[in-house]
């Protein structure tokens, strides 16, 4: 049996999820999401704390922790790699860094399933990260989300970017997901075939992708 803690957090939001492994069966222990509508990182611990305390885990009995990375983000990515860092230094518990993108992918691949799937991210003002993924089956209930590109920070209009890649773009049963399009979509060349623009990259989609190393 093992314990995976997945935590994100942006100037947005910030969310936890706690999930256990057992014979190759998920168990969902908790999820939790709220709005950051504070500064004060110490409320971040104050709401793990209180899931561990809900689920009677010590962090101690956590095996792994996931986080994600992306971009750009330096502020909001330093600060999840500190809280993580910190955690795993204490307890010798082994961190993974896991795509944002490829986790939001991989979550709308779940809803949706969709073999084609390009997530953004704002990230700022006029700039946001990008990535395109194909699923490839590799079995009944395991697709892996394969990168067609290296993933990339762009601006707001960048018709490079979009005509470099106008062969992906018309793929079949394609789908765009995550906030990021929510602000971009009008500058899009190639409208989609499917948009899913409420979407976040929060700790159950990185959760899931953490599962596919085991």
């Amino acid at each position: 049996m093992k314990n995976f803690l997945s935590l994100d957090i942006s100037y947005t939001y910030f969310s936890m999820s706690l999930y256990t492994l057992k014979n190759k069966i998920l168990i969902n222990k908790l999820c939790f999401y709220k709005k950051n509508i504070s500064t004060n990182n110490v409320l971040f611990f104050l709401f793990l704390k209180s899931i561990l305390n809900k689920t009677q885990i010590d962090l101690s009995e956590i095996n792994y922790i996931s986080c994600g990375t992306t971009i750009g983000d330096r502020t909001n990515i330093k600060k999840i790699k500190c809280i993580c860092k910190g955690i795993s230094c204490i307890f010798n518990i082994p961190i993974l860094l896991l795509s944002k993108l490829k986790a939001l992918a991989l979550g709308a691949w779940f809803d949706y399933n969709y073999s084609y799937i390009l997530s953004c991210i704002k990230i700022s003002k006029t700039l946001y990260n990008i990535g395109i993924f194909h699923f490839v089956n590799k079995g009944q209930f395991l697709h892996i989300p394969t990168s067609l590109i290296k993933e990339r920070k762009i601006t707001i209009k960048n018709p490079l970017f979009y005509s470099a890649h106008r062969h992906i773009f018309t793929l079949n049963q394609f789908l765009y997901t995550g906030k990021g399009f929510l602000y971009i979509n009008r500058d899009l060349c190639f409208k989609p075939t499917f948009f899913d623009p409420e979407r976040i990259p929060d700790s159950i989609y990185l959760l899931r992708l953490s599962f596919y190393f085991f």
